[in-house]
């Protein structure tokens, strides 16, 4: 069966796409079950229904979770990335380059400036940090919690260090000398948002 190249959002005249409601094919979300599998409605009206709902859903009390469809939902998200890794990460790089994503980037960049001039704590050096953890041999080891080897992670290279805030700056950690720890980057980058990982 031959793919359309348009189609007509299901919102019609309410259809709150600039450009809608008659759009491109990619303009709607992929969808097995639908005979041409594509969605009905476009992205935008999808997005727009979706934050409503999430808006009625809180007013009304019924967005709480127990403990355990807390975790069962982490659990799925753990799953889902590790077997669609490569995939997730194809869609990243696609993203950081796209002008909505660039302007994303730059607007949690500037929201982490404001909030680490708030939580500025006892002024420090880059190189302070690495000269504490530093081991006795002068090689620079990784102190992360999840280097599971003996002594943690080597750092060959100072310029591959990294310097992690042990309670992070979204959840109220001050950028301070006792709250940045030598990290390598692999533990770094793949360490929860939430820091709940830390001992």
């Amino acid at each position: 069966m031959e793919q359309p190249t348009y189609k007509t959002c299901n919102k019609g005249n309410k259809c709150v796409h600039p450009d809608g409601p008659k759009l491109p094919i990619e303009e709607f979300s992929r969808r097995k079950q639908s005979p041409d599998g594509h969605t009905y409605t476009c992205k935008v009206c999808e997005r727009k229904q979706a934050k409503e709902n999430y808006h009625k859903r809180k007013k009304a009390g019924k967005l709480k979770m127990t403990p355990e469809e807390h975790e069962a939902r982490k659990q799925f998200y753990r799953d889902y990335y590790k077997d669609n890794k490569e995939r997730k990460r194809e869609y990243d790089e696609k993203y950081r380059q796209s002008e909505r994503g660039k302007k994303a980037l730059r607007e949690g960049h500037a929201r982490r400036r404001e909030r680490l001039k708030k939580q500025v704590g006892d002024p420090y050096e880059r190189w302070e940090v690495i000269e504490r953890d530093t081991g006795k041999d002068g090689i620079l080891r990784c102190t992360h919690p999840k280097c599971v080897e003996p002594g943690g992670k080597v750092i060959e290279r100072v310029k591959d260090v990294h310097l992690d805030h042990i309670v992070p700056i979204s959840q109220g950690g001050k950028d301070e000398f006792d709250n940045v720890r030598v990290v390598c980057e692999t533990c770094n980058l793949s360490r929860p948002k939430d820091g709940s990982d830390n001992k």
